[in-house]
């Protein structure tokens, strides 16, 4: 095993790169599954590679994390370099330890995270683009029918009920007409924010197209997704704050039924949004 004076190379080698902190194997998980570290160093002993997942285990939790494990094994011995390695790690350091080593392969390890770090953000970003609205804020029509699917299927499966909101800006066409594209996406962007702020974090709000906005509400029955809706009316009819005139909008809802499918649920609710628009607008419609 190590002794006191190799760990002290190892923590002068360190001290440059950032706050260490020295933690057993049940703190080590938990680190790596919260995020608290960049760089997980463990020292296993022989017997811990045979009878205990150990080191295994810190691995999974590090790759799931997307952290580095550098192991620190003894000098020549061949067998804890292909068990350490076997395990997951991404290095390892033979002690008795040379500083200028511990600290070259600490450094690089470090600067592999911090790019995969800015990879992995540079690619979220993407995907998160991809993904939104760029004049609401809001998921796109892509992702829309992706999500409408998959709850779908979850609510059939589980004998559960989902509920569909069509939602439309009444009079959006004239706004633009008589105010122009930018107070348009200003009106848009108004509505999104009111509504995104009067739902429930597992609920799905997007921008369906034009001057539509749909809302997907798992677990919720058709009456409740109608009261649901008829706040989100009154919350925007008292005030859009952001414009200098009145905005209101319609809304149609629809339960999903036994065996139906995302395209005739849609075809329903759009069905309910045109009866609240001929009702006379600023309307909630529900369909059974």
């Amino acid at each position: 095993m190590a002794n006191l004076a190799d760990y002290a190379v190892v923590s002068a080698a360190l001290l440059p790169v950032g706050r260490c902190m020295m933690l057993d194997e049940r703190s080590a998980v938990a680190a790596t599954r919260n995020g608290a570290i960049d760089l997980l160093i463990v020292a296993p002993r022989h017997d811990w590679w045979a009878e205990r997942p150990g080191v295994a285990d810190l691995a999974v939790a590090a790759a799931d994390e997307r952290l580095s494990v550098l192991a620190m094994v003894p000098s020549g011995d061949a067998v804890a370099l292909a068990h350490a390695f076997d395990s997951g790690v991404a290095d390892c350091v033979a002690y008795p330890f040379d500083r200028d080593e511990v600290a070259i392969r600490v450094r690089t390890l470090l600067r592999r995270k911090a790019a995969a770090d800015r990879q992995r953000l540079a690619a979220a970003e993407v995907r998160r683009l991809a993904l939104t609205d760029p004049v609401t804020g809001l998921w796109n029509r892509h992702h829309l029918d992706t999500e409408l699917t998959a709850r779908i299927d979850a609510a059939a499966a589980g004998g559960r009920p989902l509920a569909l909101l069509m939602i439309d800006i009444d009079r959006f066409k004239p706004i633009n007409d008589r105010h122009g594209h930018a107070i348009g996406d200003r009106v848009l962007r108004a509505v999104a924010t009111r509504l995104a702020n009067g739902i429930r974090s597992g609920d799905t709000l997007a921008r369906f197209g034009g001057d539509e906005l749909a809302l997907i509400m798992p677990e919720t029955p058709l009456a409740v997704a109608a009261g649901v809706a008829e706040r989100l009316r009154a919350l925007v009819a008292d005030g859009t704050t952001e414009v200098p005139f009145a905005v209101t909008i319609s809304i149609g809802v629809a339960e999903l039924e036994a065996g139906e499918t995302a395209s005739t649920l849609l075809a329903r609710s759009d069905k309910a949004l045109y009866a609240a628009k001929v009702d006379g607008r600023n309307r909630v419609a529900a369909v059974s």
